[in-house]
């Protein structure tokens, strides 16, 4: 039942690359389009994003991109540049309608049964994993390309899907409590600095 067995993701993962929109496309609102930028590292920055009409949405069903869906860039920098390499992994956490922009994948498994997708993106988001992606890039010296073969040929160590299932849950819980002691932190430090304001005007007044 636990029995770990090596397979090339290809065989397990469908790949949908974005679509090709065009300059004359995007508009002052509308549909957020996630692009190459807003793939950072684990996680889908939608605050800096260009936006197509609505109509975008219905006639383009194929390229939404929905929550929890698995994204990766397809183009960036050689791995000497860690920050924008080629080969990231995030996980859209929003809802809402997005759609999905040229040279941004979005990995999705074949078959549940045989593939938990939240272990696929645990697999995907290790360092070993988009260090083989990068080594594996070709383009210039200034920019890296990945195809979908680069990313079929990676091997995944598969355990059962009971077991896939059981390691994902563990570390999705330990992510939710590092997202929360970090909105823990940034409260704090938000209180402090009024704490400190006040205090500041306080102690003016009595000069």
């Amino acid at each position: 039942m636990n029995e770990w067995r090596k397979v090339k993701l290809g065989e397990i993962i469908n790949i949908l690359n974005g679509y090709s929109f065009k300059k004359e496309d995007f508009s002052e609102y509308g549909i957020p389009v996630i692009k190459i930028k807003n793939i950072k590292s684990l996680i889908v920055d939608t605050e800096d994003v260009q936006f197509v009409n609505e109509n975008f949405y219905e006639a383009k069903k194929k390229y939404r991109v929905n929550y929890k869906d698995i994204l990766l860039s397809m183009t960036g920098s050689h791995i000497s540049q860690i920050n924008s390499v080629v080969g990231r992994v995030a996980r859209m956490k929003k809802i809402g309608k997005y759609l999905l922009n040229q040279r941004v994948a979005k990995l999705v498994s074949k078959d549940k049964k045989i593939l938990n997708e939240d272990f696929l993106y645990y697999f995907l988001s290790q360092e070993e994993t988009t260090y083989q992606l990068a080594l594996s890039a070709g383009g210039s010296a200034n920019q890296a390309n990945i195809g979908n073969n680069n990313i079929y040929e990676l091997i995944i160590n598969l355990p059962s899907i009971f077991l896939q299932e059981k390691i994902a849950k563990i570390l999705s819980d330990i992510d939710e409590k590092i997202e929360l002691n970090n909105k823990i932190n940034n409260n704090l430090n938000f209180f402090v600095i009024i704490i400190l304001y006040f205090l500041h005007q306080f102690l003016h007044s009595l000069i």
